[in-house]
């Protein structure tokens, strides 16, 4: 019997996605279901298989996926790193590793984060689209889709963050 047939089914309250049920342990840190979880860790392991892929998706895929899992138990911080994350790849063109040097030094000093409220759509693609590649190619240009898509439903808050990367990280301004 599959998860259809039984009613095993759940949406993740942060993306939407109807994934079926699972009992994977989750952390109260996302606004995610466990399947949802689960599946974003079973991405991870695909980038491990191909190592360049962390290089160019890794720190996208991250920051896409906390911006799409916001919710009250996410922290201003964590929120803010992932949008800032987007914005610096996105808008200004910053490697991964650039970012987490971003989000690095940022980390080491004494900011209070402001908390940036949700947007009621946060895209259509969710982490199931990176379960369903046929290629780490495919993977890279639907990492970049999907953090396109999550960036954009953000759009009321770009300037917000534009401000806190001028602030706090003037360089990449």
């Amino acid at each position: 019997m599959t998860a259809a047939e039984d009613g095993g089914w759940s949406d993740c309250p942060g993306c939407g996605a109807r994934l079926p049920t699972s009992t994977y342990p989750l952390g109260r840190r996302w606004n995610a279901s466990p399947a949802c979880w689960e599946l974003h860790t079973q991405v991870q392991a695909y980038e491990l298989e191909h190592p360049w892929l962390l290089s160019r998706c890794l720190q996208l895929r991250v920051d896409t996926y906390a911006a799409q899992h916001s919710g009250d138990q996410t922290s201003a911080l964590s929120l803010a790193f992932a949008l800032i994350g987007l914005f610096l790849a996105l808008e200004r063109g910053a490697s991964g590793l650039d970012v987490r040097n971003a989000h690095q030094k940022l980390a080491r000093r004494n900011i209070t984060w402001p908390r940036l409220e949700r947007p009621l759509s946060v895209g259509s693609l969710t982490v199931q689209a990176l379960a369903d590649v046929a290629s780490p190619q495919a993977y890279a240009d639907q990492v970049q889709r999907w953090a396109s898509e999550v960036w954009d439903a953000w759009g009321a808050r770009h300037d917000e963050v534009a401000e806190l990367v001028r602030q706090h990280l003037g360089k990449f301004s």
